[in-house]
Order: structure tokens, then sequence, then C-alpha cells
């Protein structure tokens, strides 16, 4: 029973924080991450036991990455491969050394200054993709090159964190986790783009359901189903959620199943955003202020000029190429697990405090600089 009342005071914050945003006319990401710092362990403790908070936000990135899946069809995908590829490459090299020179600067050791390259590295797919909801921009051209370059990093963070893992484990780790990573990745991903390219329809006929709730409760054990195998062999379930949703784009039923599932991606998304707010120790901000008065700018620079220039080769306008970079700089989920990482492989500097602010400072302005190009262009 107490749970119950405490996933209600929860689920009410959450609300009444949404509604002040869309009064304010902000995004509604910021305002759930600051109710769950309010609620958590290190504002008013108001949750006991987070577990279910926890699970609930596993299910909104779920949610928020197999909806990115229906947006992509395997068509799409492969007519879209070079321009996702060059914009992903040029993200890469702009955004991943500078994370690795500002751990140099800051004093840290090699290894914590890769981990901070992958922390600064990562842009937030959930909280990106929400804010393109928000803001109505998935139909836009341009939004095609930003989620293309957010699968980019999400293929390549797979790997990435499997070398982090094996340098913290040791040079004999490395190399098979390495290896391990690369084949499993590729392999599952290939394998369900080969179903969606080929069996898509016939999937669809399959799924063929005239009873609505039934309907929704085959796409819930699809969509868990796949999620949990990917996890079980070491892919983000967030990988495997955007693959289920590839496969269920090929179908004629991709209309019928945002209408049926939108709400529920909104309420657990709306968790997912909570419980990452609980994890975040504001009275630890003091020893990394100065590290964050440095990161914090130029990476929002590395995005919007990465983002632009991709914009710009692949022939897209100025406004569109600036709503690809300032499209982009939103951090989250991935530079949290990459912190957990570091953490737990007893480093010294002060990654964890560092990635909780630096997170919620670019969760907070990354929706609302996704403005600035319409401003600009606006006023001129």
């Amino acid at each position: 029973m107490e749970e119950l009342l405490e996933i209600g005071v929860a689920f009410l914050l959450v609300a009444i924080g949404g509604l002040l945003a869309v009064k304010l006319r902000q995004s509604v990401i910021p305002a759930y991450i600051l109710c769950g710092m309010a609620i958590g362990p290190h504002g008013f403790n108001l949750i006991s036991n987070p577990g279910i908070i926890e699970f609930m936000s596993k299910l909104g990135v779920i949610f928020l990455l197999f909806f990115l899946g229906l947006e992509f069809s395997v068509g799409r995908l492969m007519r879209a491969g070079k321009p996702i590829i060059s914009s992903g490459v040029l993200d890469l090299a702009i955004n991943l050394p500078m994370g690795y020179l500002l751990g140099i600067a800051f004093g840290w050791s090699q290894m914590e200054s890769l981990f901070l390259a992958g922390i600064v590295y990562m842009s937030s797919s959930g909280i990106i993709t929400k804010s393109l909801t928000d803001l109505r921009r998935l139909a836009n051209p341009e939004t095609e090159l930003v989620l293309g370059t957010m699968i980019f990093e999400d293929i390549f963070i797979a790997v990435f964190i499997a070398v982090l893992s094996g340098i913290s484990l040791g040079e004999n780790a490395k190399l098979a986790s390495i290896s391990l990573s690369i084949i499993k990745s590729i392999s599952f991903c290939l394998i369900f783009i080969v179903i969606a390219r080929r069996y898509g329809r016939r999937i669809g006929e399959i799924v063929e359901i005239e009873s609505d709730e039934l309907f929704v409760i085959f796409l819930f054990s699809m969509l868990l189903l796949v999620a949990g195998v990917a996890d079980m062999i070491g892919i983000s379930a967030a990988v495997g959620a955007f693959l289920i949703g590839l496969v269920f784009a090929e179908t004629a039923h991709v209309g019928k199943i945002e209408e049926k599932i939108a709400s529920f991606r909104d309420v657990f998304a709306s968790m997912f955003f909570f419980a990452f707010g609980m994890t975040i120790n504001f009275w630890a901000f003091g020893d990394v202020w100065l590290a964050l008065l440095i990161a914090v700018p130029l990476s929002i620079v590395g995005k919007v000029f990465s983002g632009g220039i991709s914009g710009k080769i692949n022939g897209f306008s100025r406004r569109a190429s600036l709503n690809i970079g300032f499209g982009s700089v939103s951090r989250g989920e991935f530079s949290v697990i990459i912190s957990n990482i570091a953490m737990g492989a007893a480093c010294l500097a002060p990654i964890g405090a560092f990635t909780a602010l630096y997170v919620l400072i670019l969760a907070i302005l990354g929706p609302i600089l996704m403005k600035v190009p319409d401003v600009i262009y606006d006023r001129l």
C-alpha cells in the first residue's frame, strides 16, 4: 500500500511539473527531472522503495526507442544510409576527441578521460525524440538525419561501452569483450533488418487482429520480449526496442500502433526522466563547477558545429542545418550508463557528480536550444 501511495505522489508531481512547463511554453522534460530531484533521496526523500519507478523508467526508454523505430522503414533507412554515415562519422570525429581532451585538460587520467569522451559524445535519444515530438518536428526532412545520427551513436556506443569495460577489467578481457560485442551487435541488428525487409508484410498479416485489446497485448509482448532478449545477450534493451519498431514500420499497422500505444509511451517516458532526476545528488556539485563551466559550452558548440556541417554537406538549408545542430545538444541516459561504469572502475575523478549536473544542464538547455533556429529566422 505504501508503494502505491509513493507512486501516486510521483505521478502527481510529474503532472503538476508538466502543467507548469506547458504554461511557461517549455519542454516538460526538465520539469520531470527537477521533480525527481525534489522527491528523490537527495531531496525530500519521499520514495523509500524506488524499484518500481526505476522499472517503469526502463519501460519509458523502451517505448521511446520503439516509436523511434516506427518512424523509420528499412527502405528509408537504406536510402538515407550515406547521409547518416557521413553525419555520424563527423559527429564522432568532433565530439568524442573533444571529451577526451577535456579530461586531459582537467588533469584526469587517460582512462578517466576516455570515460569522459563517451559521456560528452552521446546525445540523449530519449530526450531528443520526446522534444522533437513535442515540437512537432518528426515530419521535418532534416529530422531524419538527426534521428539517423542518434542511431549511429547508439550502435557505436554498444562497442564503446564494451571497450571501456574491457579497459577497466584489464588487457586480457579487452580484446574478447570488444570482439564479442561487435559480433553480437552486428548480428542482432542484421537479423532484424532482414526480417523487416523480407517479412514485414507477412508479419503485418499475422498481426491483423480485430480486437484492440488483444492487438495492444500482442504489441506489448513482442516489444518486451525483443528488448529482453537484447538485454540478456548484452545489447541495450533500447536497441532491441528500436529494431522491433523497424519491423512493425514495414507493416500496414503503423498508424494504429501509434494511436494505441502513444499514451503508454508518454506515461512511462515521464517516469524515465523522473527516475533520472532521483539519482542526482546536487550536494556534490561544488567539486565540479569549474569543469562544467568549460565542458557545457564546448559541448553545445561541438554538437551545433558537427550537426550544422552535416546538414550543409547533405544539401539541407541553413535553417534546417541549424535545426540538426541545435537538435542534438541534449545528453541523457547513455551518459549516465558510462558514468556508472567509470565509478565501478574506481575512477578517482568526480565523474559521477560531473555527469549528473552535466546531463541535467544539457537536458534542460537542449529542448530550449531547439527553438533557437526558429527564433532567429522568425526575427530575420
